[in-house]
């Protein structure tokens, strides 16, 4: 699993994803992108690679933004100004409390 930079969650509940990881699992803004919490992790994958019926699905705004949904803020106790850890393994980008 490779580690990348730490961003912060600004104001709005938004998280920019790093455009060279965005790459790697082919995504571009406008994509939607399913979010998984398991255990102290949020796994994001491509819509097309997902076949979990739990996960939430947010679409990428044309900056790289993804906008975090309510219950991944509260199952995980993240809030604004929190920062957040980039990982890249496969398919699929993981965020973790940095």
């Amino acid at each position: 699993m490779e580690r990348y930079s730490a961003r912060t969650i600004d104001e709005l509940s938004r998280l920019i994803l790093p455009q060279e990881l965005m790459k790697k699992i082919g995504l571009k803004p406008g994509n939607n992108v399913y979010l998984k919490i398991i255990e102290n992790l949020v796994i994001v994958q491509h819509e097309e690679n997902s076949t979990e019926p739990d996960a939430v699905v947010c679409q990428i705004s044309e900056r790289g933004r993804i906008t975090m949904p309510a219950k991944v803020k509260t199952v995980l106790g993240w809030k604004e100004k929190d920062k957040v850890a980039f990982y890249h393994s496969g398919n699929m980008i993981i965020l973790k409390a940095a």
